[in-house]
């Protein structure tokens, strides 16, 4: 086990950021941002890895994208309900995830389901089903998750 202290993580974070809102600037998505695609060199210098899962930001609303992106332990509720009309902001929920990894040591969010890790989410966040966002509601798998809750 190792110590990252405050200013360390701080330091990695903002590296992180600027990584991504260069990306992002360029109309790139990662998709897959997790603590085992992020690099550090001997110096501290971060690089983001693994661009594998990476495709283009569309304003198109006509182009679907597949909900199975980004390790299931950082991926955000709308991927886990299946939606396919997304943007950076699956990037940036990772990346939350990540900053609380960093902190705490371990994944925040686990799980073996995509079930299981939307209700580990909403018990995280003390989440209320009727304040979700709209788009929340419909994306297709929505029925399934009300019929368990």
């Amino acid at each position: 086990m190792y110590t990252i202290f405050p200013p360390q993580i701080k330091c990695y974070m903002r590296q992180l950021l600027s990584g991504l809102e260069h990306c992002h600037m360029r109309g790139i998505m990662h998709r897959d941002i997790k603590l085992s695609n992020i690099l550090l060199n001997n110096e501290g210098v971060l690089k983001i890895g693994d661009f594998g899962l990476a495709n283009t930001i569309s304003t198109n609303s006509k182009h679907h994208l597949t909900s199975r992106v980004v390790t299931l332990w950082y991926r955000p509720p709308e991927l886990l309900m299946g939606s396919t009309n997304y943007g950076v902001s699956v990037d940036l929920w990772s990346v939350g995830c990540v900053f609380a990894e960093l902190f705490l040591g371990k994944p925040i969010l686990k799980g073996r389901t995509e079930v299981i890790l939307i209700i580990n989410v909403f018990n995280l966040c003390y989440v209320v089903l009727l304040f979700i966002n709209v788009e929340l509601w419909r994306c297709k798998h929505f029925i399934q998750f009300e019929i368990l809750g």
